[in-house]
């Protein structure tokens, strides 16, 4: 900007300044307890029922499991 140049140290200064507001913010959702739990709920595939069928001469059986994506 004066003609002074930083080179790589500078780059790395902005390069944290740019990344330390994220940072900060998973950080604390990572400590509190209740937020980290809701993250966990969020991200996770849970198992909701199982449905048996069976054909008529009982022979062949299939299970199906049907999951739930939790938003």
């Amino acid at each position: 900007m004066f003609g002074i140049g930083f080179g790589v140290y500078g780059n790395f200064t902005m390069a944290f300044l740019a990344i330390y507001p994220p940072l900060d913010q998973l950080c604390t959702m990572y400590i509190i307890r209740d937020f980290r739990d809701a993250i966990r709920n969020a991200l996770t595939v849970r198992k909701l029922d199982r449905v048996t069928t069976t054909s008529q001469s009982g022979v062949q059986s299939r299970n199906f499991m049907i999951y739930q994506i939790n938003h």
